[in-house]
Formats: C-alpha cells, sequence, structure tokens
C-alpha cells in the first residue's frame, strides 16, 4: 500500500506529484497488480497524470484498475483511459423512502435521504399560494413556515438543495420538494421528501383546494421517513437476500463447480454442487422450496424467476460432462 494524499497538499498538482512518485515506485518494487481509489479530474489523456504514468505500468505488464469516481451524471467518469480498467457501480439495491399522507386520505410515495426514520405529524402544510417567491421557498418568512411543513414548488428545474437549506433555515419541521431525480443524497440535513412532478401537483392542489382548512383541523398531513428499504417494488432481483437475486458476475454459462458429472463421481459432484447452490442462494430452485409464480397474476416475479431458473438449469447443464450432454436434455436434469 502506497499513501499519497497529505495533509500539505495544495491542490492537483501537488497530489499528482505523490500519486506518480508512488507509481514509479510501485514499478520498482515489481507489483503485478495496482488499483487507485483516487481520481484527479476529467481530463484529455496527454493532460492527465495517472492516465500517462498507467501507460508505463501496462508496458511493463502490470494491470492498472482504477476508481470511476463518485459523480452521478453523464460525462463525469474519471481515469477513462482504454488502457485502465476503470471500476464503478451503477446502481443499487436499495430504495430510499419518503410517505406523505395528506389529510384528505391520499398516500404518496417519495425519495428522502434524511438518514433517520421518523415520522412528521400534528404539522399543518404551508405552501406560498400568490407569492411566486414564496411558492418558490425563497426568502421564507420564518414567523410564518417555524414548525410546519413547507411545500416548495418547481418551475423548469428549480434549486433543490436551495430550497432544502431555505426551509431548514426559516425552522420548518420538514419539507416537501418537487423534481423528477434526487440528487446529492449527502446533504439531505433535515427531513426532506422529493415527489415527482405528478405526484407534487396533487399535494398543490390539495394545499390550494377549497377544503384546505376544513381538513386541517380534523386531518393534518404527515409524512413517514424510512431510512431506506430493499427496493422490491422496483426490481425483486436487486436485493442481495432474494433468491431472484443475479450477481453481475453470473452467467448462463458459469461453471459452478471444478469437475464435472461423469456418472461415476455423482456422489462427490452432488455435495459440491448443493454447496454451491446454497452459497449462490438458489437452491430453493433445486428442492421445490421456491414456487414457480403465476404467469398472469405475478408476471413481474414470474419473469424475475424464470430468468433465474433458466440460469440454474444452465449451471447443471455446464456442470455435465459430453457423455451425459448426449444423453440427458435440460428438462430431464
Amino acid at each position: 500500500m502506497y499513501k499519497v494524499g497529505w495533509a500539505t497538499d495544495t491542490g492537483a498538482d501537488t497530489a499528482a506529484s505523490d500519486i506518480l512518485a508512488a507509481m514509479d515506485q510501485a514499478i520498482m518494487d515489481g507489483v503485478d497488480i495496482m488499483s487507485l481509489s483516487i481520481g484527479l479530474g476529467p481530463a484529455p489523456y496527454f493532460e492527465d497524470p495517472i492516465a500517462i504514468a498507467s501507460l508505463s505500468e501496462v508496458e511493463r505488464g502490470i494491470l492498472v484498475t482504477c476508481a470511476a469516481g463518485n459523480d452521478a451524471f453523464p460525462s463525469t467518469t474519471e481515469n477513462g483511459a482504454p488502457w485502465i480498467a476503470t471500476v464503478g457501480a451503477s446502481t443499487i439495491g436499495r430504495s430510499f423512502v419518503g410517505t406523505l399522507k395528506l389529510g384528505n386520505g391520499i398516500s404518496l410515495k417519495g425519495t428522502s435521504y434524511f438518514p433517520q426514520s421518523v415520522l412528521v405529524s400534528d404539522a399543518l402544510l404551508y405552501y406560498g399560494k400568490g407569492n411566486v417567491t414564496k411558492a418558490m421557498c425563497q426568502n421564507l418568512d420564518t414567523e410564518e413556515v417555524s414548525g410546519e411543513v413547507v411545500f416548495c414548488d418547481n418551475n423548469n428545474g428549480s434549486d433543490i438543495l436551495g430550497q432544502i437549506n431555505e426551509v431548514q433555515r426559516a425552522g420548518a419541521s420538514a419539507g416537501i420538494f418537487v423534481a423528477e431525480m434526487a440528487d446529492y443524497p449527502v446533504l439531505y440535513s433535515f427531513p426532506s421528501l422529493v415527489l415527482k412532478i405528478g405526484s407534487g401537483t396533487k399535494v398543490k392542489d390539495y394545499a390550494t383546494g377549497a377544503m384546505k382548512q376544513q381538513w386541517y383541523q380534523s386531518h393534518p398531513p404527515s409524512i413517514c421517513f424510512l431510512h431506506s428499504k430493499p427496493s422490491r417494488n422496483i426490481n425483486f432481483g436487486m436485493d442481495p437476500s432474494n433468491p431472484y437475486f443475479v450477481h453481475y458476475s453470473n452467467h448462463s454459462g458459469h461453471l459452478l463447480v471444478p469437475i464435472k458429472l461423469n456418472g461415476a463421481n455423482y456422489p462427490s459432484w452432488n455435495k459440491s454442487m448443493i454447496h454451491a447452490l446454497t452459497t449462490k442462494n438458489k437452491i430453493g430452485f433445486i428442492n421445490g422450496s421456491i414456487e414457480q409464480p403465476s404467469k398472469k397474476d405475478q408476471p413481474t416475479e414470474y419473469a424475475l424467476w424464470n430468468q433465474c431458473n433458466i440460469m440454474v438449469l444452465s449451471w447443471l447443464t455446464h456442470s455435465c460432462g459430453a457423455a451425459l450432454d448426449n444423453i440427458y436434455g435440460v428438462e430431464d436434469i
């Protein structure tokens, strides 16, 4: 391990010199693989110190892997030189959910990166109707919004982070915001719920409706913030504890056990295969504990089950020797 980050670094230039020194030292030490979980920002290859230095590494037979970066926007990947193995995660298997229940009984789900599970209730819903500035949550009056749940309108891609900061500054209990995508989870420092535009329209209609005051008196709105939950409503396969989960390294041609079944070695092959399928949480497709969902009533779950079931059958087929392949078909196995 080579340390390249120092408190005395004054910018990218000084950090680059330390990185290059470490990479040169790694060459002299005879490493076979070099992993860099750092980046100096997107730049042309001929101006990127890591790209230039890694080319020398690769010419010496050293595999160089680098982090793709943590920016979630298009064209922000770092360390993208073709001779570098750039590594990054594209999705996560969790959804971050908050639920808003209006006084009229309508429940709306949105995104909340607030890092606690809390319930905000018995607070009035504030919306700056008739005042564009307040409706957009700009220059809010603390006396008007303190302790309330503030709804912020969206106008052609409003600054959500700016709205969150303003609502928090004004002393609100929570904030409701409208956007098609919720970004920057690390900055959600107080209860904040981001709704899609369609759901935001329903909240706006509720806040400006003629029956608003009547509903407020007997049915104040409430918001439940859940820290996180498995995104089963989106994709069963994204939850690693779910038997439908398929790891990105798995494929139909994967060989689970090192020795193929030839008939005579069935006891040892069977034991190894059971262990392998159990480790991958797929043994239920063999012993029948995972039942086939209804294709008509549960089409989404059936599609995931069918995908995993076919993959397991392929694993079994590829684990059989050539002689057995000619005798048994997939359905026989």
